[in-house]
């Protein structure tokens, strides 16, 4: 207590009515004579009991205070005394437990039917009770004893697509829906996880702008951070006027045509009244059958402005199945897909694809080029930057293969080619022009079964991947055209191959005759036999094993050769001691129920190193790391 107080405690007035006023800091506490102190929300504290074993009655005999009392003793006792009435009074009056024990047995001995109003009342105070418990107890979870921001990763996985907002592929209409909705039952669990929910700004960056309600709630909760737009057209509401004041937080933008205005070219007025200065993704498709005549073609002099501004920062472009093409930077695109549309002349797609200066990844799936004619031979477009070009063939007659005419591709690409038409397509293509890239190939993966081809090639820093759905092996000779022309076999060291015995003497048509001097390993995978008639088995397995001891002939510095194979003899079979005389490691892995009478000591008189194990410990090796995508952006007509 401070000095002031000190004084203020040593002028005791003794009134008529045997109380002691004190002054200072203790003015409002009135010292009664029933020894009891009175402070001024009207609660009295005795000045008589035990603390600590000890006598602290401060009156005199006289009934008054001791004045011999020191008064920093008094105040602690006073304190002391205050704080202990406070917590019996709390544990006594207010315990939650006791009252409701109380509440419920008095109900429950009442024989007084109550009226219907009280029993409303009851009913909701009871809900409100039992919610506040239930947040009680959810308090008490692990889960709820995480960090606000470890239970905000939690909330991220448990979004589609972890969080990362919807696909944005343009093959697909995004499920705007589940989005919504995943976000909004996380504020509907409890308390605390609405709290940190409508904390994560990150968490409500999806806008439906369709959905009035929601993309109201979404923007406001999302801050400052950046959008991923979904806007759906219709005839009846002008789209996009709740983004005005967000324009500049647009990042993605997926934009939906309907039906209806499938065949209409906007006019030169921009589209939508929002900016998009920081636009960096565009998508847009309409729902049109593919390759419609009866819609505009498309038109470079028709272009309309889907914005009042600029937007520089835009990178990615997807088209699907427009009649146009809108006005945007596209010499500063990166990313470029475009699958069906209406028919488009070569030399309009073209002079459409020489504008992107800057592409790093082309992707055509299905583009219907209704003029071919009127390009000179010679023309070419440069794409100094692609490092991807996949070109998606499902269709008849759409001329994509001329584009492999005309575009420049640089050393370091990857070339994929894809589709239910993609052999025929290429197949068509006379002369096959000479692609620079292909040169440095030196790994080749053939993997041929059944009706269908895949070919895989890589090297330093090229790819190729041929992805052939329907393969009729009666065009063999147009296939052995195609390996020539692409791939370098006399660079090749790693080859691995699959083939059927069905196939017989074009059981290794497709490395074409060709010498292959640089190859080291050969990786071959025999598939077997298949329900044939009896009598030609001998004879086709005779001619299957014949064409691979020729090709291995034409591999004069072959070290390494893994065989997987139901046939047990299959390594005898080709004589590698003649066929492959370098040879200096041979691997069987063994499969079927003929590996029984798999002799070792025969593998070792193959080769000098032969080992021996089963298919189940290695699978073979079709695959090139990096050749296959990990996502198939054109996955939906693959």
């Amino acid at each position: 207590m401070s000095s002031c107080g000190d004084r203020a405690m040593r002028k005791f007035v003794v009134g008529m009515s045997h109380s002691v006023v004190l002054r200072g800091p203790w003015a409002d506490v009135k010292y009664k004579r029933d020894v009891s102190v009175s402070d001024a929300r009207g609660h009295y504290i005795p000045l008589t009991g035990s603390t600590g074993g000890r006598n602290t009655d401060l009156r005199s005999k006289t009934g008054c205070i001791n004045v011999s009392t020191p008064p920093q003793t008094l105040n602690l006792l006073l304190i002391r005394r205050h704080r202990r009435s406070q917590k019996t009074m709390i544990s006594e009056e207010i315990d939650p437990v006791s009252q409701a024990e109380r509440l419920l047995h008095a109900l429950q001995d009442s024989h007084t039917r109550l009226e219907l109003d009280v029993l409303k009342h009851l009913e909701g105070t009871a809900s409100a009770i039992l919610a506040f418990a239930r947040s009680g107890i959810n308090s008490y979870a692990p889960i709820n004893t995480l960090p606000a921001e470890v239970l905000g990763i939690v909330f991220q996985h448990f979004l589609p697509s972890e969080g990362r907002g919807f696909r944005f592929s343009g093959y697909e209409e995004p499920r705007m829906a589940e989005e919504v909705r995943s976000r909004t039952t996380l504020t509907h669990v409890c308390r605390r996880w609405r709290l940190v929910a409508l904390d994560m700004a990150t968490l409500w960056t999806v806008i439906d702008e369709f959905c009035h309600d929601s993309s109201s709630a979404f923007l406001a909760r999302s801050g400052d951070m950046s959008l991923q737009v979904y806007v759906k057209q219709t005839l009846c509401r002008d789209a996009g006027r709740t983004l005005i004041p967000h324009g500049s937080r647009i990042r993605d933008l997926h934009l939906s045509i309907p039906r209806e205005r499938r065949s209409v070219v906007p006019s030169t007025a921009p589209e939508f009244p929002f900016e998009a200065e920081n636009l960096e993704r565009l998508c847009i498709v309409t729902d049109a059958r593919p390759f419609d005549e009866s819609r505009p073609n498309i038109d470079l002099d028709m272009s309309p402005v889907l914005f009042p501004g600029p937007t520089p920062r835009l990178k990615m472009l997807i088209l699907r199945g427009m009649c146009w093409l809108p006005v945007i930077p596209y010499s500063t695109l990166t990313h470029l897909h475009i699958t069906q549309g209406t028919p488009v002349s070569l030399v309009t797609l073209l002079a459409f694809l020489g504008r992107c200066t800057a592409l790093e990844e082309l992707i055509l799936v299905d583009i219907y080029i209704g003029r071919a004619s009127g390009v000179p031979l010679d023309h070419a477009v440069a794409l100094p930057h692609l490092r991807m070009l996949v070109l998606g063939i499902n269709q008849s007659h759409l001329s994509m293969r001329r584009l492999l005419q005309y575009l420049l591709l640089p050393a370091a690409v990857t070339l994929r080619v894809n589709g239910v038409y993609a052999f025929r397509a290429l197949s068509d293509l006379r002369p096959f022009p000479k692609l620079p890239f292909t040169s440095g190939l030196d790994t080749l993966s053939i993997d041929h079964t059944i009706g269908r081809l895949v070919i895989r090639a890589s090297g330093p820093s090229s790819m190729l991947l041929l992805d052939f759905k329907e393969y009729p092996i009666a065009s063999h000779d147009h296939a052995i055209h195609l390996m020539k022309s692409l791939i370098p076999f006399d660079s090749i060291v790693d080859l691995r191959y699959r083939s059927h015995t069905l196939h017989a003497r074009l059981a290794v048509h497709l490395l074409a005759d060709e010498p292959m001097p640089s190859l080291a390993k050969l990786s071959f995978v025999d598939v077997g036999d298949v329900p044939i008639v009896t009598e030609a088995l001998a004879e086709r397995r005779d001619a299957y094993v014949h064409a691979i001891s020729a090709a291995l002939e034409r591999s004069p510095n072959l070290q390494e050769l893994q065989l997987w194979s139901a046939d047990a003899e299959f390594p005898s079979r080709l004589a590698l001691r003649a066929s492959a005389p370098s040879l200096r490691t041979l691997v069987f892995h063994r499969s079927g129920k003929s590996d029984a009478v798999s002799d070792l000591d025969t593998l070792r008189g193959q080769a000098k190193d032969a080992q021996m194990c089963s298919c189940l410990e290695c699978e073979p090796p079709m695959t090139i790391p990096g050749v296959d995508p990990v996502h198939h952006i054109y996955e939906w007509r693959s």
